[in-house]
């Protein structure tokens, strides 16, 4: 027995996501190596951010860039993970002394 599937590809209105909903933030996010005026994809995404907010045009809608190539996002540490093993198996950690467990300063024994 043969079934056949029709996939139907959704139309949305400019400025609409899923369920009619329209789109309250925006995260332009750069990653190009190239941050010259020639990089396609940075061309591409100011445009496209362009576009977004030129349309909404008022204060209600949260515009954030970020370029990762400039400011690249930190790599984890082995202090981080232990961090979150340890929430995980003990439960919440003191906001006091999540710096010093980060640089695996507190001992063990201590109860944080």
């Amino acid at each position: 027995m043969s079934e056949t599937y029709v996939l139907r590809r959704p139309t949305y209105r400019p400025g609409e996501v899923d369920g009619g909903a329209v789109a309250r933030s925006l995260l332009h996010l750069d990653s190009s190596a190239s941050r010259s005026r020639d990089s396609v994809s940075r061309q591409l995404t100011g445009l496209f951010a362009d576009t977004w907010r030129g349309r909404r045009g008022d204060d209600r809608y949260d515009y954030r860039y970020r370029d990762l190539a400039a400011d690249p996002v930190p790599l984890i540490s082995p202090g981080f993970v232990s961090l979150g093993r340890r929430a995980q198996r003990h439960g919440p950690v003191p906001l006091a002394v999540v710096p010093s467990l980060v640089r695996g300063t507190t001992r063990r024994g201590s109860g944080a």
